[in-house]
C-alpha cells in the first residue's frame, strides 16, 4: 500500500469495486487478516470458509487458481479446497500472478459486462501504479479469451474440480 493512503483503503476500494458490479453491500462479507500473513491464520481462514459454506450453501465456488504464486492466494487456494471440498471449485485467472494457467472453463462476455470489470478494478485506486492493473490488459485479455472460443470477449477458469 502506498504510504499516502490510508490504512482502510483496500476495504473501501472493494466496496466501491462490488457497487461497479451491481453486488448489494449486503451481500458483501470482508474478513480482517493482514497481508502477506495469511500463512498465519490458516485454521482461522479455514473456519471462516467452512461458516460461510454452511451459511449459503453454494453450488461451486470461485478461488484463486491452483497455479497463482501470490502467498496469500495460495492460501485461500488449499483452504479452499478443504472447505469446499464437496462442491464444484473453479480457478479465476490473474495474469499477473499466473506463472502458466489450464482454463477449462470460459464464459463469454459482451462489452458492456468487460467494461464493468474494467471499470470495477480502476476503482482500486492505491492499485493504479502497478503495471498489471491496467484497463487495457484487462480488455486484451478478455479479447485472448474470447478469440478461443470464436467470441469477442471471454473469462476463463480452471476446472478445479466439478461436482454434478
Amino acid at each position: 500500500m502506498p504510504e499516502q493512503f490510508p490504512q482502510d483503503t483496500l476495504k473501501a476500494e472493494v466496496k466501491k469495486a462490488v457497487a461497479v458490479l451491481g453486488i448489494a453491500p449486503e451481500n458483501l462479507i470482508l474478513l480482517d487478516y493482514s497481508v502477506r500473513e495469511f500463512k498465519d491464520n490458516r485454521q482461522s481462514i479455514l473456519d471462516a470458509m467452512i461458516g460461510l459454506r454452511e451459511l449459503y450453501n453454494p453450488d461451486f465456488v470461485f478461488l484463486p487458481s491452483s497455479y497463482d504464486i501470490h502467498q496469500d492466494h495460495q492460501v485461500i487456494y488449499e483452504e479452499g479446497l478443504r472447505a469446499f471440498k464437496f462442491i464444484s471449485i473453479f480457478g479465476y485467472e490473474l495474469p499477473w500472478n499466473n506463472l502458466m494457467f489450464n482454463p477449462r472453463l470460459f464464459i463469454k462476455l459482451s462489452k458492456e459486462e468487460t467494461n464493468k470489470k474494467a471499470a470495477a478494478l480502476m476503482e482500486y485506486q492505491s492499485q493504479l501504479h502497478r503495471p498489471y492493473l491496467d484497463r487495457e490488459l484487462v480488455f486484451s485479455q478478455a479479447r485472448v479469451r474470447g478469440g478461443q472460443l470464436a467470441s469477442v470477449y471471454a473469462e476463463a477458469f480452471e476446472v478445479i474440480r466439478i461436482v454434478l
